[in-house]
């Protein structure tokens, strides 16, 4: 456990966790057992301090996951009263405020946590499927929260935030 996330007013409530590869916690609790649910996680790659976080989460049209509700995102007045995101590492809370929601089916540019063209990184990232009124610049700091999406298959949802 390195950490939380909370979004407010949201059933996004939720303790960090990271290992040293991707895949452990997509079916594994916070208590290191077996759950086909898995937990909310933080990137191997990064830490709660990096240039870009991603936290990932599965969704679900079985099961009651905590991620599902960042599907609520597609709706613009959910985003209009859920736009700040809390990261709390030990130290005070840091926030974030989304300003793109994307479904992605190829080029993973979010995934990219340690670019080289860091304005190319961001101008990506930025390509909302909705204008938000925000945008982020290379010098800013963003998390990005990813989920499985359903329609179209195979595809991710990220919700793309940048530190204020």
């Amino acid at each position: 456990i390195i950490g939380s996330l909370k979004i407010e007013g949201t059933q996004i409530d939720t303790l960090l966790v990271k290992s040293t590869n991707n895949e452990y916690y997509l079916n594994h609790s916070l208590k290191k057992e077996y759950d086909a649910i898995g937990s909310i996680y933080v990137d191997y790659r990064v830490n709660l301090n990096s240039k870009q976080i991603n936290i990932y989460g599965h969704n679900s049209n079985v099961y009651d996951v905590m991620f599902k509700e960042l599907e609520k995102y597609f709706d613009k007045d959910y985003y209009e009263n859920h736009k700040y995101i809390d990261i709390w590492d030990g130290s005070p809370y840091f926030t974030y405020q989304i300003f793109s929601l994307q479904i992605v089916t190829t080029n993973y540019e979010h995934m990219n946590v340690n670019p080289t063209d860091w304005n190319n990184h961001v101008n990506v990232l930025n390509k909302s499927i909705y204008d938000t009124g925000i945008n982020a610049t290379a010098e800013d700091n963003i998390l990005v929260l990813q989920t499985c999406n359903y329609s179209p298959k195979n595809s991710y949802l990220i919700v793309i935030a940048k530190k204020i």
